[in-house]
């Protein structure tokens, strides 16, 4: 903050107190990590009039926190419904070789229906940088625990990333889905999560290709669609001690996926 100021650009990021408004994507690079901690942030707001997102292709760090999509016009979080859907909304967006370490941070009204935007995502990518580079690129990983996920397009999601962790988290309220690791990730630990009230469809979902993913101890009730749904072709799936009820549609739905041990659930009054 201090830096932009002596450089002019003071309106790119504005502070009162410990509340930081963010006015400009943001991109850290590949050498680069941005921490954003409670002792310093309270809370991060990101511009929706701005067109603000953050695209990290190093290393993010959020702890103790709040991160917020902002309408400043109305002066609140920039609340979305399903209609609302592919109007923009700010968010965050983690790319190939990236690392993101996230825990005890509240994140409110992200993401939007476009392409790898759908609020906290963990992504191979950008796809030029793939097609150019001679060598493998790490895919992205992270672990997310201890924190809250409200109204996000999507609470989490993923696109070829590799063990990535998500424990202990609180999935409210979100409008597609609320845990949603997809297209070959692989090693996924999904435990001691809490997802409910997914407006549209599922509270967690792993689908095309999610193989090796452990799905243990968590909540998932009062979602439109299922409560846990396994999808084309995840194999080397355990799916132990969840509980799932009072869903539109089933406490576990599985699709067209093989090779997996379903045991010591409960699922009711779905």
């Amino acid at each position: 903050h201090d830096a932009l100021i002596e450089q002019g650009l003071g309106d790119y990021l504005v502070r009162k107190g410990n509340i930081y408004t963010l006015n400009r994507p943001l991109l850290i690079g590949p050498h680069a990590s941005l921490v954003i901690g409670g002792a310093d942030v309270a809370e991060l707001r990101m511009s929706k009039q701005q067109g603000v997102y953050i695209t990290n292709a190093g290393g993010l760090y959020i702890f103790s926190t709040r991160v917020i999509a902002w309408d400043e016009e109305k002066n609140q979080p920039a609340w979305a419904t399903y209609i609302e859907r592919h109007k923009f909304r700010p968010f965050l967006t983690s790319w190939s070789r990236s690392k993101t370490f996230m825990s005890s941070t509240e994140f409110i009204a992200l993401g939007y229906s476009s392409a790898k935007s759908y609020g906290l995502s963990i992504t191979s990518g950008p796809e030029q940088l793939l097609k150019n580079e001679v060598t493998t690129i790490d895919r992205p990983s992270g672990v997310i625990v201890d924190s809250s996920f409200r109204n996000l397009l999507y609470g989490f999601y993923s696109y070829e990333a590799d063990n990535v962790v998500l424990v202990g988290n609180e999935y409210i309220g979100n409008i597609v889905y609320g845990i949603d690791p997809h297209d070959r990730s692989r090693w996924f630990t999904i435990a001691y999560n809490t997802a409910y009230d997914t407006q549209k469809k599922h509270g967690i979902i792993i689908s095309r290709e999610v193989n090796y993913t452990n799905i243990i101890g968590n909540i998932s009730f009062d979602n439109h669609g299922s409560g846990i749904m396994i999808d084309r072709q995840s194999s080397g799936t355990m799916i132990y001690a969840n509980t799932a009820f009072d869903n539109e549609q089933d406490g576990l739905t599985v699709f067209e996926s093989s090779c997996k041990i379903i045991a010591s659930n409960r699922f009711f009054d779905n």
